[in-house]
């Protein structure tokens, strides 16, 4: 039997979400919060692997491993007994966009130093006819969860230290977008005569 799959997305959350982006902390993390901002940078769309099959050269069981997360995630070990060396034999993927939000400077007291928050989007949120939501210098809502990933030193290892970032699950321009008008002949010698 077939099945759409649905993409649902959440706006209008209460006051009680939002949160400026200076004051995000470890207790947001894993929590679906609103933040507000101006785009100031935004990388090109990329697909991205949401799930992974792997197959198991002993035996032929297939391991599927849904991906999260910066790395991808093999499987440790089969149901036969082996472990490691797994050849990845199919993917599903999604597209995948990079922003780089930074705090409004209305909200900026004296000479603070903005800080920004790296945010995600992904799925419909980078269709083509969303591009206008995510040109830098929109100031924007953004509502989503409050992800981490683990900081690794120079030679590869994690360390204590996490960083952060935002699963967005909706964005909203502050400003409405202006849509194409079509000018008449009337409208253009309208115009012509107020002027």
């Amino acid at each position: 039997e077939d099945f759409v799959e649905l993409k649902v997305r959440f706006e209008h959350l209460p006051e009680s979400q939002a949160v400026y982006i200076r004051d995000v902390r470890s207790d947001h993390l894993g929590k679906f919060i609103c933040i507000e901002g101006l785009i100031r940078q935004a990388s090109d769309v990329r697909p991205e692997i949401l799930e992974a099959t792997f197959d198991c050269p002993n035996c032929g069981n297939l391991i599927i491993i849904p991906q999260t997360g910066p790395h991808l995630r093999e499987p440790t070990k089969c149901i036969c007994g082996r472990k490691g060396k797994f050849r990845m034999t199919d993917k599903k993927l999604t597209d995948m966009q990079k922003l780089e939000v930074e705090e409004l400077p209305d909200n900026l007291m004296g000479g603070e130093q903005a800080k920004r928050l790296r945010v995600f989007i992904r799925d419909d949120l980078v269709d083509p006819s969303m591009g206008h939501k995510v040109i830098p210098g929109t100031e924007v809502f953004i509502n989503g969860t409050l992800g981490e990933v683990t900081v690794t030193s120079s030679h590869g290892q994690p360390t204590r230290r996490l960083d952060i970032f935002l699963d967005a699950n909706f964005i909203d321009p502050k400003i409405t977008q202006f849509e194409d008008i079509e000018v008449t002949t009337e409208d253009e010698e309208e115009i012509r005569r107020l002027a």
